[in-house]
C-alpha cells in the first residue's frame, strides 16, 4: 500500500474528513505507527551496513559522523575488512573499562568494539595506522518517513494494513472514541505479531523480539508499550 492509500483506507473505516484531520495531521499518525513497529524488533528489513575510516592512535569514533543513516538503533556487528577473522567480539563499556583498564595495549589483545551510551563507538585495541574503509559497521536503522503519495513502507506488502490500524487507532483517540481506540491498537499489535511470525519463516535472520523478552507478543495497551520501547 502506498502513503496516499493507507490514508484513504483510514478516512474510510473512520469516516473522517479532511477538515477534521489535515492529510499533514494524518500523515504523522501513519508514520508515528511506522516507527512504533520499526522499534519493536530487530528487522532483517531495516539491517545496513557502512564503512568505518580509521585514524592512528584514535580509538573512539562517533557514529553520528560515521553512518550514513545518523538515526540508527542497534548496532548488529563489526569486522576488520580484508582479514578472515575479521568479525569483532562485542563489549559493554563497563566491561571494557574492567578487563582492560580503559587503556589496553596496542596489538596484544583480541580485537573488540564496545558502544558507549552516547552513540561513540570504541575499538579495541587502537588502531595503529590511519586506514579508508577499514571496519565495515552493520547495523540496524530507523526507517525513512513516508512523504511521498506514493512512499510504501519497507517491510511485506501484504502486512501494510498494519499502519492502517495504527492510524485508525489514533484518529478514535483524537475524537474520544476510546473503546474503537483500544479495538484498533489490538488490530494493529495482532498485525505486527504476524509480522514477526513472517519474518521468522522467512528470513535466517530472524528478528530479536525487542520488549518483553518472551513469546514475542507485542503490548496491546499503548501505554505499557511506549513504556516498554528501548526508547520510551
Amino acid at each position: 500500500m502506498t502513503l496516499s492509500e493507507i490514508q484513504a483506507a483510514v478516512r474510510r473505516q473512520t469516516v473522517v474528513a479532511t477538515t477534521t484531520i489535515d492529510s499533514a495531521t494524518l500523515t504523522a499518525m501513519i508514520n508515528e505507527g511506522y516507527r512504533t513497529v520499526a522499534v519493536s524488533a530487530r528487522w532483517p528489513w531495516l539491517l545496513t551496513s557502512d564503512s568505518l575510516d580509521v585514524v592512528a592512535d584514535t580509538r573512539e569514533y562517533a557514529l553520528s559522523s560515521v553512518l550514513t543513516n545518523n538515526d540508527f538503533m542497534w548496532l548488529h556487528s563489526v569486522f576488520r575488512n580484508g582479514v578472515d577473522d575479521g568479525l569483532l567480539s562485542e563489549l559493554s563499556y563497563t566491561q571494557y573499562l574492567y578487563k582492560y583498564g580503559g587503556d589496553p595495549d596496542s596489538g596484544s589483545r583480541a580485537y573488540s568494539f564496545y558502544l558507549r551510551d552516547d552513540d561513540t563507538l570504541g575499538l579495541v585495541p587502537v588502531p595503529d595506522t590511519t586506514k579508508t574503509d577499514a571496519y565495515t559497521i552493520n547495523y540496524y536503522k530507523l526507517p525513512t518517513d513516508l512523504s511521498g503519495s506514493s512512499d510504501t513502507p519497507e517491510w511485506t506488502s501484504t502486512l501494510h494494513h498494519i499502519l492502517v490500524d495504527y492510524a485508525v487507532s489514533k484518529v478514535w483517540e483524537q475524537q474520544e472514541y476510546f473503546d474503537e481506540r483500544d479495538n484498533a491498537f489490538k488490530m494493529f499489535a495482532f498485525g505486527v505479531n504476524e509480522l514477526k511470525r513472517f519474518y521468522r519463516m522467512r528470513s535466517q535472520d530472524k528478528p530479536l523480539i525487542v520488549g518483553d523478552g518472551g513469546g514475542g507478543n507485542l503490548y496491546t495497551n499503548r501505554a505499557d508499550l511506549v513504556q516498554n520501547l528501548p526508547f520510551g
